[in-house]
């Protein structure tokens, strides 16, 4: 069985194509969505929503945001053990992974996974990587707005169109450009920031809460509280014009409040960044907006009014946003899957896509080395192109190929993808050389050099951060002892968290209630009766929950 996974920054999601459409996979707790959090208590791991309470309680054995650390050689410490991003990543996968083998009653050994359009070739690989360690083959990564734009295209009724989709997640903005007519959809450019999402825009309302109030050195457990706090209210001003909180920390009390011109104001700078990929993309697609038939807003951050007022007004068009936007993407992971099936649904749909970045060579210059692209941003993949160059003296007997990924003409400004050495037999003159870039479908860069007609070489190139096979079973071993707990289990941690969060932010009478319950709930799971700790579970669940509404 083959699923498709949106492996977001804060929130994951997991889908299966079946006859009758994409299917989204509820986790443990009912929810299609899955929080990107992980924490460790012990040798048990937590995933997702019992995680995400411990935030706040646990904040030393709990992290989150690790996305953006992806192709990175950061580590994340909990509990004095170094975790990579791949191996946090791998722990969410695993989590849905059990989620879709229960909810599907077979085993799910392939998966299709989302990536934004902008990670680099180490990003992907990691990202690959994850799956692999999380017990996945990965058939393929998808970008984020293709995905998003396959779900949409599917869904067209006209002809052709040309649409524009924003997809805005917790953590990445990313862009696609595509033109979709007679079941073929062409992705004709994409653009993004992969450091600007929604949690850029709550830090902006946080840091200026903070500066109003005279805010320093708050504990972790207060800065997470605040977080939480604030993704509340940023919440609220989706659905209102202003809205207020009550903040109650160890080193203050206040009631917060916040309206949308304030919120403008706040998330200016944001919006100019947000702005910049939209421009790129356009002008890359060669469209101007009066040419364009729909603008689809997808992922959770886009819902904020801001970013639908502002994409309606950049592009002369009215924005539209699913019912649930940050479903979407896992959606078209899922249609790409049955792409990939070949299922019958979707004999008809043909989808093609680009290459996100320029992919080049170094090559010496009058004023040193300088990036010479061979396959440009946006070139519909897959595709082959090559470049002639010359030696540079000669007798000239070896030459090294170094293989980049970017926009910028300097070398330092872009990504390294590789490198390798071609030798030859050298001769009194100055000898032709021949660079061949093939990039398929799934991302895989082949370069080939020859010089004159008497050598080739032909490498897959690797990111450094490529891993051996026993630095992957190292990972794989770190990973062993932790043990994600059945779907009973978690339902009980995520209860026995979220009412030790709100123990830790309560006081007085309130914080004796949420005591007095965790104590019957602890009761119910020492009797180890289930349906005494099911009925337990729910009354206890359904009192924290009147208790945080309050």
């Amino acid at each position: 069985m083959i699923v498709g996974i949106d492996l977001g920054t804060t929130q994951s999601a997991i889908s299966v194509f079946t006859d009758a459409g994409a299917t989204l996979i509820p986790n443990a707790h009912g929810d299609f969505l899955t929080p990107s959090v992980v924490s460790v208590d012990g040798d048990t791991l937590l995933v997702g929503k019992p995680a995400q309470e411990r935030l706040i309680t646990h904040p030393a054995l709990t992290t989150h945001l690790f996305k953006r650390l992806m192709g990175t050689q950061r580590t994340v410490v909990l509990n004095h053990v170094s975790y990579t991003p791949e191996m946090l990543s791998a722990m969410v996968l695993k989590s849905l992974k059990q989620d879709a083998e229960q909810f599907l009653g077979e085993p799910v050994t392939e998966a299709v996974i989302s990536v934004p359009a902008y990670f680099n070739e180490a990003q992907r690989r990691m990202t690959k990587l994850a799956g692999k360690l999380a017990g996945f083959k990965v058939e393929r990564l998808i970008n984020e707005p293709t995905a998003a734009a396959l779900t949409y295209g599917l869904l067209a009724e006209d002809d052709e169109r040309n649409i524009v989709v924003l997809d805005l997640g917790g953590g990445t903005f990313d862009v696609s450009v595509l033109n979709s007519f007679d079941g073929i959809m062409e992705i004709t450019a994409t653009a993004g920031d992969q450091q600007l999402g929604g949690e850029d825009f709550l830090d902006a309302i946080i840091e200026h809460c903070q500066h109003t109030q005279g805010l320093t050195n708050l504990s972790p457990q207060s800065q997470a509280q605040l977080r939480r706090l604030g993704e509340q209210l940023k919440r609220q001003l989706t659905n209102e014009f202003e809205a207020s909180v009550e903040v109650n920390l160890a080193e203050a009390s206040f009631t917060w409040q916040l309206n949308r011109n304030t919120f403008s104001d706040i998330c200016a700078p944001l919006m100019q960044r947000l702005q910049r990929p939209i421009q790129q993309a356009m002008m890359d697609a060669k469209l101007q907006a009066s040419e364009l038939d729909d603008v689809v807003l997808v992922g959770g951050a886009s819902q904020m009014p801001l970013v639908r007022s502002a994409a309606s007004q950049w592009l002369g068009n009215f924005a539209r946003i699913d019912t649930a936007p940050e479903l979407v993407v896992a959606r078209g992971a899922a249609i790409q899957a049955g792409l990939k099936a070949r299922n019958q649904a979707l004999k008809d749909v043909v989808v093609t896509d680009v290459c996100p970045h320029t992919l080049g060579v170094a090559v010496q210059g009058e004023f040193g080395n300088r990036f010479s692209p061979v396959i440009e941003r946006n070139t519909v993949v897959p595709t082959s192109r090559m470049n002639e160059y010359s030696t540079s003296y000669p007798g000239q007997e070896e030459i090294k190929v170094e293989v980049f990924q970017g926009e910028s003409r300097n070398l330092a400004d872009n990504f390294a993808l590789g490198e390798f050495n071609v030798q030859f037999a050298p001769r009194d003159e100055r000898q032709l050389v021949s660079i061949r870039f093939t990039y398929d479908i799934d991302g895989l860069l082949e370069v080939e050099a020859s010089v004159g007609s008497e050598t080739a070489n032909k490498v897959f190139v690797q990111s450094s951060e490529e891993l051996s096979e026993a630095e992957i079973a190292k990972r794989l071993e770190a990973l062993a002892p932790l043990k994600i707990h059945p779907k009973d289990q978690q339902l009980n941690a995520s209860v026995i968290a979220k009412g030790e969060r709100l123990y830790a932010q309560l006081r007085g009478h309130e914080r004796e209630r949420v005591d007095e319950w965790l104590k019957q709930f602890e009761s119910a799971l020492a009797s180890q009766d289930p349906e005494i700790i099911e009925q337990v579970r729910e009354l206890v669940s359904q009192s924290l929950n009147s208790l945080e509404e309050v």
